[in-house]
């Protein structure tokens, strides 16, 4: 079945659809009799937010609730429910695509200047080595397209290194070939089926 275009079908047809196909891939929780809306419906609201290009949640809950004329929890609520179900919102939102190659690296992302390290507490946040020396904090793992497009991401403590890319790389559909470093594929840490096909530029 084709699918539509839900940035030019009306919210309330959009949003039965969307709700539908979420339902299933939503873990089960407890349905408690004040809650408004399920939580399909939240986060089908959530995706159409950035299917319809609006910048700011706020203006989004308001267009909802005046223009549309849906009856939705408050917007700090909306806020609240949103964040626990944030690694779904991110999963359908980068839903799987035929990808011929992506671009695979990592990057540091010190939490503070490494002589500050020892006062500095930041959570998750380790001590581990990148090529520019010792840092405080975490790293992130990117799988992009060649155009520029982030198709996963992961960020982990500063610690793990060649393993994380085995996380990310897994979400990633089999014919893709992956072209990165060892260390940003977790070429080491994983066997070829978990990763697809794996190209490693030769050395120079």
């Amino acid at each position: 079945m084709d699918r539509p275009d839900f940035s030019v079908l009306p919210i309330r047809q959009a949003l039965a659809i969307l709700s539908e196909r979420i339902a299933p891939r939503l873990p089960a929780k407890l349905i408690h009799a004040h809650e408004k809306v399920s939580d399909a419906d939240l986060v089908a609201l959530a995706v159409l937010r950035f299917v319809r290009k609006v910048p700011y949640f706020s203006h989004w809950w308001r267009l909802l609730q005046l223009d549309v004329g849906l009856t939705l929890p408050s917007e700090s609520q909306a806020h609240v429910r949103l964040k626990r179900l944030l690694p779904v919102v991110e999963q359908l939102l980068n839903e799987v695509e035929m990808l011929d190659f992506v671009l695979v690296d990592s990057e540091p992302i010190p939490s503070c200047r490494f002589k500050r390290a020892k006062r500095c507490k930041f959570p998750g946040a380790t001590f581990g080595f990148t090529t520019q020396g010792m840092i405080y904090g975490y790293k992130l793992h990117a799988w992009t397209t060649p155009g520029g497009r982030v198709v996963r991401y992961l960020l982990r403590p500063a610690s793990l290194g060649v393993k994380s890319g085995e996380e990310v790389g897994k979400r990633v559909c089999r014919p893709t070939v992956g072209l990165g470093q060892h260390g940003a594929k977790g070429i080491q840490a994983t066997s070829e089926e978990a990763f697809g096909r794996v190209a490693v530029p030769e050395a120079a």
